[in-house]
């Protein structure tokens, strides 16, 4: 691995390092601690991913059969889409997203990359009829979406690129990435398997229906 390039990981000052872990600049530390008060309601569908996971893909289809069953219109569709991560706050946004989301009207379609033990308790361990759906998809085609995805935003950012591919998957493997590590990330989740409250998805499984 070349020299520097596990600073290029660990020492991004595009990033937020809380607890350990590298969040993007729009996961504040004083959001993260106030997300475990965020009331969870009984009709929320809450949607979980690591990054490049499938998240937007699984908001989409949650969102359209909401709209096709009546449940809500294509407008409150359109906001929910826009609402982005549940931990987010974006420089130029005077509230956090989490504070928005309490003034929208149910149900709700929340969407995170949390992993369970950062996640508010109602996500991670719910006691009402919230429903959680996480999708989860292969580590090699995550890191590969990621790495392009990256590479493209760093590039319109000015920022420094990534490293090689090679040493890249070295760092995802380690652990050195945002939000964490991805098995950690899995696995903390995929404990909840035996909770009724839960779906598991395979992004894979998506792609052939």
């Amino acid at each position: 691995m070349a020299e520097g390039s596990a600073d290029l990981m660990d020492a991004d000052d595009y990033t937020n390092v809380i607890n350990g872990i590298r969040y993007p600049p729009h996961v504040k530390k004083e959001n993260l601690e106030a997300l475990a008060e965020f009331d969870i309601r009984n009709d929320d569908i809450v949607l979980v991913t690591f990054p490049k996971a499938g998240s937007n893909w699984i908001l989409e289809i949650v969102n359209k059969i909401l709209v096709t069953s009546g449940k809500i219109d294509a407008s409150s569709s359109d906001d929910m889409i826009a609402m982005g991560k549940l931990e987010f706050q974006y420089s130029h946004e005077p509230r956090p997203r989490h504070v928005m989301l309490q003034e929208c009207a149910s149900p709700r379609v929340i969407l995170t990359h949390l992993s369970s033990d950062t996640a508010p308790p109602g996500i991670s361990h719910p006691q009402n009829k919230a429903k959680i759906i996480v999708v989860m998809r292969n580590p090699k085609d995550t890191a590969v979406s990621y790495f392009h995805f990256e590479q493209k935003r760093r590039s319109m950012d000015g920022r420094k690129p990534l490293p090689s591919w090679d040493e890249y998957s070295q760092l995802f493997l380690a652990g050195k990435h945002t939000y964490g590590c991805f098995f950690d990330h899995v696995l903390g989740w995929w404990q909840k398997r035996d909770d009724p409250h839960f779906l598991f998805l395979k992004y894979e499984d998506m792609k052939k229906v």
